[in-house]
């Protein structure tokens, strides 16, 4: 039924927003994380349910009534504008009756975390309104007899699971979360289940930064702080990159040389990734010792073979007209040690990407799949998207690495 659809939706999106951490005065990606902690199911609060929904709209009314009279502000790089405020004030109106113990938390100081808080609030007694008068609709229209009650349990529901992620929240050590790991396929890695993808983390496209000395201070400095919590305090040791994004791999390599000299991280505790496209023999050689290089590392604990989109770059990987076939060369640096695990990344259409898993040769891929229905850049696959490239790739004990699975999987 579309009402119970949507719940689930609004649910999943509570969850989620929940364990939002965002380094504020950032333009890069920020990394968001999730706990295996929690379920989609029915939450039970802690208190009683029943009130939930009275004090949401009181929360509401007081944050609009102590806002009413002040002037507007707009700041799109911290919380100190009118509209965050606002939030941050139906959180704390909402959580000292709904969730105290979260508020006397020292979570409760990431003033990021209220602004969700209270969003989500207004957008659950906002949706709850509207989907009231679409039920009415469907009640003449479709027959559709609501259960006696049915139309609040959506917005008890969704508060109910506000205020579960905040008692969770509320109770890890330090108000710190550790992000969980799982096995990466027959690579054997421990991989964690959100990770450090860094093809924002860079100043500019293109290869016209050469030397660390062009780079904005300020911003390498931000880099190193989102690095250095990700890391250290998050547990996010999976950091992907690219010879395609930009200064990324240079900006990372200086970052990770800082870390190591502060004894945040040692190499061998890292899982580093990096990709290169398929081209000629010896534009590849050079493109990969020039990623050893700016990252400067001795090894990668991934290489992956980056946008295997096209038939074009499938020949050249594996029968190259033009000499060595580029697969042969990866190989030859992972008996030298230099490579460890060998993939690639696609966004191809599901038929293609087959295709590549059956060479039986990748350990693992990268590839678009969403909780929000299964997206491919190019669309297609039997289940709507790469659903039966998952279960093909499950079946392989392969490494499942997914693109973006909070962005595009949610436009």
């Amino acid at each position: 039924m579309k009402s119970k659809f949507r719940l689930s939706l609004t649910s999943i999106y509570v969850i989620t927003v929940s364990f939002v951490k965002r380094v504020s005065s950032s333009n890069l990606t920020k990394a968001t994380t999730a706990s295996s902690m929690m379920s989609t199911s029915t939450a039970t609060a802690s208190c009683d349910p029943g009130a939930l929904a009275e004090w949401a709209m009181q929360a509401i009314e007081s944050a609009e009534s102590e806002f009413k009279n002040k002037p507007k502000t707009v700041d799109p790089n911290t919380n100190n504008n009118t509209l965050n405020q606002q939030s941050i004030s139906i959180a704390r109106h909402f959580l000292i009756k709904a969730s105290p113990k979260f508020l006397q938390s020292p979570i409760s100081s990431d003033d990021d975390r209220l602004v969700k808080v209270g969003r989500s609030i207004s957008d659950l007694v906002r949706f709850d309104k509207d989907q009231s008068g679409q039920d009415a609709a469907l009640e003449t229209k479709d027959g559709y007899v609501l259960v006696e009650g049915e139309k609040d349990n959506s917005l008890v529901q969704g508060l109910s699971h506000v205020v579960q992620s905040c008692d969770i929240l509320s109770e890890i050590p330090n108000g710190i979360l550790k992000i969980p790991k799982v096995r990466f396929g027959s690579t054997e890695l421990q991989m964690p289940i959100v990770t450090l993808g860094t093809m924002r983390f860079q100043q500019s496209w293109g290869q016209q930064i050469k030397d660390m000395d062009e780079i904005n201070a300020r911003g390498q400095e931000n880099l190193l702080a989102i690095m250095r919590h990700s890391i250290y305090n998050l547990g996010m040791n999976h950091v992907e990159c690219a010879r395609g994004y930009g200064s990324s791999e240079l900006q990372v390599g200086a970052a990770l040389q800082k870390l190591y000299s502060e004894g945040i991280v040692k190499r061998e505790d890292l899982i580093i990734q990096t990709k290169v496209g398929a081209m000629n023999v010896t534009d590849f050689r050079d493109t990969l010792e020039k990623s050893f290089a700016t990252l400067q590392v001795d090894y990668v604990d991934l290489f992956s073979f980056h946008g295997l989109n096209l038939q074009y770059h499938y020949d050249l990987i594996f029968n190259n007209p033009n000499g060595e076939n580029l697969i042969d060369i990866a190989k030859e640096y992972q008996a030298k040690g230099k490579i460890r695990h060998i993939g690639f990344s696609s966004h191809a259409q599901p038929c293609f990407i087959r295709k590549c898993i059956e060479t039986e040769v990748f350990e693992y891929a990268n590839v678009h799949y969403h909780a929000f229905g299964s997206y491919t850049a190019s669309g297609g696959g039997e289940f709507g998207g790469n659903k039966d490239i998952i279960r093909l790739m499950k079946e392989k004990d392969m490494g499942v690495f997914v693109i973006s699975p909070y962005d595009k999987g949610g436009r």
